[in-house]
């Protein structure tokens, strides 16, 4: 899995791509934690390129979301594949998760200033 963050007005975008799970989730808690600590507060997570993901990934992302709620933070997701979102829809998490198509949606949607 490899991990590319940009910024695009005032949104942090985190491009990930490859397969995460059980081996690579660490990294992406890792670059979690980094967001947390810069209270950044408006998080876009790229699944575009995202191959596969297991539980490890959705519980990642869980804490991720958890954690940024704590200072107000709001977190969505863009790109998913289909298998990729089967996968939140078996867990039941496409629920909690807000998902979008497109980069430009998922700005819009999170409110990223102009």
């Amino acid at each position: 899995m490899e991990l590319k963050r940009r910024v695009i007005r005032g949104v942090a975008i985190v491009d990930a791509s490859g397969e995460i799970d059980m081996n690579s989730s660490p990294k992406l808690r890792s670059e979690c934690q980094k967001m947390f600590k810069q209270k950044d507060p408006k998080v876009l997570l790229n699944f575009t390129a995202v191959e596969y993901i297991d539980s490890s990934c959705i519980a990642t992302l869980i804490e991720c979301m958890e954690e940024m709620e704590k200072y107000k933070g709001r977190m969505a997701i863009f790109g998913t594949q289909r298998a990729t979102r089967v996968a939140f829809e078996i867990a039941r998490m496409d629920k909690i998760f807000k998902f979008y198509d497109t980069e430009g949606e998922a700005l819009k949607a999170i409110g990223a200033a102009d």
